[in-house]
C-alpha cells in the first residue's frame, strides 16, 4: 500500500482489544436519600451521595433534578476500589419529585447509568390545625367549659393528633 505521492504505508505490527462490555456503577445506600424525601433540614446541608463502579479512576458524573432545575457534581471512582462520592446542595431544586441519577464512561468510551429511586422534595411545613373547643360555660372568652368536645380538621394522611387535658 502506498499514498498517491508513492510513499510507502507503515504496516502495523500489534493487537487491538475491542472492550464492547460496559461498565458497572451503583448508587450506594444514603440516609437522606433512602427515606425517600429531602426535607428542609436536609435541603439546607451538603447531601452526600456514594457508590461504586468497576471503571476504576473514571469520572463520575452525578445529576440531580426536579425536572427543571439540574445540579451536575463530578467524583472520581478511586482507582482501586472504585468507590466514589459527591456533595450536592438541594436548595435550588423545587419541591416535588427529584431523580439522581450517576453516570460514568470506562475507558473505551462506554457508558452506564444508575438511577435512585424516585426521592420527594418537601421542604414546606404541614399547616397547623386549628381546633376549637366547645364553649358552654354561657360566658364567652372565659375559656371554661364541662364539654370535652374538639372539632378538628381532617389531617394528612398518615398524619396524627393528641391532646392533653389537663384536671
Amino acid at each position: 500500500v502506498s499514498a498517491l505521492v508513492g510513499s510507502p504505508a507503515t504496516a502495523f505490527a500489534g493487537s487491538l482489544v475491542v472492550d464492547p462490555v460496559p461498565p458497572t456503577i451503583a448508587l450506594s445506600a444514603n440516609a437522606v436519600l433512602d427515606d425517600g424525601f429531602i426535607s428542609a433540614a436536609d435541603s439546607a446541608a451538603a447531601i452526600t451521595v456514594t457508590g461504586t463502579t468497576d471503571a476504576l479512576g473514571r469520572t463520575v458524573t452525578l445529576t440531580i433534578t426536579d425536572g427543571t432545575t439540574p445540579i451536575t457534581v463530578t467524583a472520581v471512582a478511586d482507582a482501586v476500589t472504585g468507590a466514589w462520592a459527591a456533595n450536592f446542595n438541594a436548595s435550588p431544586l423545587a419541591d416535588g419529585p427529584i431523580t439522581v441519577s450517576a453516570s460514568i464512561s470506562d475507558l473505551a468510551g462506554n457508558p452506564a447509568t444508575a438511577t435512585h429511586a424516585p426521592i420527594t422534595k418537601d421542604t414546606m411545613a404541614p399547616p397547623s390545625p386549628a381546633m376549637t373547643l366547645t364553649v358552654d360555660s354561657g360566658i364567652a372568652g372565659d375559656f371554661i367549659t364541662n364539654d370535652a368536645s374538639l372539632t378538628i380538621p381532617s389531617l394528612a394522611t398518615g398524619d396524627t393528633r393528641s391532646f392533653v387535658v389537663d384536671g
